[in-house]
């Protein structure tokens, strides 16, 4: 007691200890009990008219107190100290008031079925039934004597509400009983011990079969029950399990239940801890797991998806866990099953949407650069965690291009330099492992404005972003280009070959012929006539005859775009071998035809058309149209051209048409288009002709019409200008203004066409009637001027039916050649 007493009087302040003292000499303090261990004391405070209930654990050196002052030692525990040392000194066990103090005890008493309940105040003199609220009481005086209620007191004063006396409702007793369990209770005038556990049910758990069976039985311990929340027992007096609010579980223990394997965990995590707050569970199945405690925890799960990564979230319970919340669904991994915490479950749930923004059993999707950011984040994370998906986005630097070229196709490779490696997180050099990236993937991220590209090594690498401006595009082009194909399209090579000088690199000796293309000038070349040419060339078909002798020698496509009337033709016919194949409208085969002749007489041509036609492959040129082109496409398809002519090539200019198809699988050395109107509406209309020219130059159809023609129509310049320098090796257009000087006053155009079947039926009906009729009038004598007027006639027929009295018609085939041909006109 010394000891205790030491230790109260070292912290307590001056000013607390002087109050104690005041206190002790005042007789406030009264024993309560004694036993091994433990002193009960009470402090009577004047001012609140209140006991306060101060326990000194004497073994412990320690004490409790119910008071609630804010300082510890408080003036009553050393008032408590101080009257005890005093009390043992004087050869007392416990320290007595002077004053005549009375006492609380609790009475209850059996009737009916029921419990009774009344409040005595006991003294020196008897007892008697305390029926007034305890604070109507002046200062806790009850007659003579003071009657020193503790906090205990009021509080049970609270629970009863009112009803301080006689039948309590169950409520009310469900909150008396464990108020009880502090102070003196007697039950029918017996000294009671009030039970804080409540009893009710006994649950009985056995095996059945894989799986348990449950059921419910009445609390074996209960010797009576009462009808207002009460139940006797050999321990004492307990409160009665409270039913109320579980009818369903208790519908479901009087009648027994089999649960099956599949729900024994999600029973053993959630319905049985909410049954062992209010009922005794008895466990005899060995098929129930071990249910525990454990700490719920966030994991995530890691894991790369596509070019991105994907976070799962989930809970845990244990470290290592031994179950996981996943998808909303309660997976224990094991025999231990825990105690489910729905309440931090939700805290944990506002946690990880506060702290991360992700959704609890959601997975969220992360873009490659905004994954290498937030993986950066999710590094420092040290909860749980799954997958390796982090590990793959580290960063490198250093990613360096490699061209080569072998056997027609370019490879383009991209690796990290030496120096290029990044560090560990510590600091440390990263493992020595080359790294590359695919070049169409870097291509497509770049395309997309995205600044990193996977490696296949796994992590990530900066797209270089200085290469990638200067010849981003061109490797984009030449990609386009060869995708699909076994190597790099001829016509693209000379773009290959301005990229390895571009960048510095000694050229393949086969890419280095296309030079000419930029270094000669092919304006000043004479061209190498034929011997059999027999025509007089302008200064600029001159010129045109040199490019397309040029184009030829290198095995390229060649386009040319003059105005109308500037002689196409006569161009075309000058660079003629023998095995060439023309393919024109049919109103302008005869026109081919007919210069020929006039130009070249000494190759023997083969007009293949109408329905009299007969091929001649011993022919030198053959001459067909395009219907015949898709109509008779196998007989065309069976040999390889020296050179394949397209006359007015915008008829192709629709690649999904059948024409166009059938020109595409025309096998040919060389091949020349003659258009004036290469474009006439849409872009696509250039891809189609050089699909024909030069097939592979502009990459697919629908790539074409992403990398070019949708950003041209949107307004982009650059693009336009890329594309015009990429295709300008490949055209060859001059203006009327442009030549001229060296153009005669006026040009003459014939067209020829021939009488649709119905015009031609109404020319041939006019010619036997008119023939017969001016015969019969020349040997009657009839004028000369008859004949005039026949013939008169049948010029009509042959320009419009509709000049012909009682003939009618929408259209004729001069009017419609002459309406084509001014339309082509107006579109150059």
């Amino acid at each position: 007691m010394e000891e205790l007493f030491d230790i109260v009087r070292e912290n307590a302040t001056k000013e607390v200890w002087s109050r104690g003292v005041e206190l002790a000499r005042q007789d406030t303090v009264t024993g309560d009990r004694q036993s091994e261990g433990e002193v009960v004391l009470r402090v009577f405070d004047k001012t609140k008219g209140l006991s306060v209930v101060i326990t000194f654990l004497t073994q412990e050196s320690d004490w409790t107190r119910d008071c609630g002052c804010k300082v510890d030692p408080c003036h009553h525990v050393a008032a408590a100290i101080i009257a005890l040392r005093r009390a043992q000194e004087q050869g007392t066990v416990l320290p007595q008031a002077k004053i005549a103090r009375a006492d609380l005890v609790y009475s209850l008493r059996r009737h009916q079925g029921f419990l009774e309940f009344e409040r005595l105040v006991v003294h020196e003199a008897g007892r008697e039934v305390l029926n007034v609220p305890l604070n109507s009481l002046p200062k806790g005086q009850w007659g003579a004597y003071t009657l020193a209620p503790t906090r205990v007191d009021t509080a049970i004063e609270s629970a009863l509400a009112g009803d301080r006396r006689g039948r309590l409702k169950a409520s009310t007793m469900m909150r008396l009983l464990p108020l009880l369990t502090d102070v003196t209770v007697t039950l029918d005038d017996q000294p009671c011990t009030i039970q804080k556990e409540a009893l009710g049910l006994t649950v009985l758990i056995r095996d059945e079969g894989l799986g348990i069976h449950v059921v419910g039985r009445r609390d074996g311990r209960i010797r009576e029950t009462f009808h207002n929340g009460a139940v006797l027992s050999e321990e004492g007096l307990h409160p009665q399990a409270d039913l109320a609010h579980a009818a369903e579980d208790l519908e479901l223990l009087r009648q027994g239940k089999i649960i099956p394997l599949r729900d024994i965990e999600r029973f053993a995590s959630e319905k049985l801890p909410a049954w062992e707050k209010r009922f005794k569970i008895e466990n005899r199945a060995h098929n129930l797991p071990t249910f525990v405690a454990a700490d719920a925890a966030i994991e995530l799960h890691f894991e790369r998806q596509g070019p991105g990564l994907l976070v799962r979230s989930g809970i845990v319970y244990g470290n290592p866990p031994i179950a996981r919340i996943s998808e909303g669904v309660f997976r224990p991994t094991g025999k231990l099953v825990p105690i489910r915490d729905h309440d931090g479950e939700r805290r944990l749930r506002d946690e990880l949407w506060r702290q991360w923004g992700l959704e609890l059993h959601h997975a969220h999707y992360y873009a490659p650069e905004e994954a290498v950011r937030i993986a950066a984040q999710f590094n420092r994370w040290t909860g749980a965690r799954t997958g390796v998906g982090l590990s793959e986005f580290k960063v490198y630097e250093g990613l360096t291009p490699a061209l080569s070229w072998q056997d027609g196709c370019l490879a383009v490779s991209w690796e990290l330099s030496a120096a290029g490696g990044s560090t560990t997180e510590e600091g440390l050099p990263l493992e020595n492992q080359a790294r590359h990236a695919s070049h169409a993937a870097l291509l497509e991220a770049w395309s997309q404005g995205q600044s990193l590209v996977p490696l296949l090594e796994g992590g990530w690498a900066q797209i270089p972003a200085d290469f990638m401006q200067r010849y981003g595009r061109i490797l984009a082009d030449l990609l386009a280009a060869q995708e699909g194909r076994e190597g790099l399209p001829r016509a693209a090579q000379p773009l290959a070959l301005q990229l390895f000088e571009d960048m510095g690199l000694e050229a393949p000796a086969d890419l280095r012929a296309f030079g000419r293309l930029k270094t000669l000038d092919w304006e000043t070349l004479a061209p190498e006539l034929p011997a059999d040419f027999q025509a007089t060339l302008r200064t600029y078909q001159s010129k045109g005859v040199a490019w397309l002798q040029h184009m030829q020698t290198l095995k390229l496509g060649a386009l040319l775009a003059d105005d109308m009337g500037l002689g196409k033709t006569v161009q075309t016919i000058a660079v003629l071998s023998p095995g060439s194949l023309i393919i024109a409208p049919t109103s302008v085969l005869p026109n081919w035809q007919k210069e020929l002749k006039r130009f070249r007489p000494d190759l023997k041509v083969c007009l293949y058309h109408g329905s009299q036609r007969r091929y001649d492959a011993d022919a030198d040129i053959i001459v067909s149209s395009y219907g015949l082109l898709r109509q008779d496409q196998d007989l065309f398809e069976s040999r390889t051209w020296s050179l394949v002519v397209l006359d007015e090539a915008q008829m192709i200019k629709n690649p999904e048409s059948k024409i166009a198809q059938a020109a595409q699988q025309l096998k040919a050395e060389t091949r020349i288009a003659l258009s004036g109107t290469p474009v006439e509406n849409r872009l696509d209309d250039l891809w189609s002709i050089f699909a024909f020219l030069n097939p592979g130059l502009l990459g697919g159809r629908k790539d074409f019409r992403e990398r070019w023609s949708r950003p041209i129509e949107d307004g982009q310049q650059a693009v336009a200008d890329r594309l015009r320098a990429m295709l300008r090796p490949f055209i060859l257009r001059r203006l009327k203004q442009d030549v001229a000087p060296e153009l005669p006053p006026r040009i003459e155009k014939v067209l020829y066409t021939e009488l649709w079947p119905e015009e031609r039926k109404l020319y041939e009906a006019i010619y036997a009637a008119s023939r017969q009729d001016l015969v019969d009038k020349l040997q009657a004598g009839g004028s000369v001027f008859e004949i005039l007027e026949a013939l008169l006639r049948m010029r009509q027929a042959c320009c419009h039916p509709s000049l012909i009295p009682s003939q009618e018609a929408a259209h004729s085939s001069k009017l419609t050649l002459l309406a084509e041909t001014l339309s082509v006109a107006l579109a150059e």
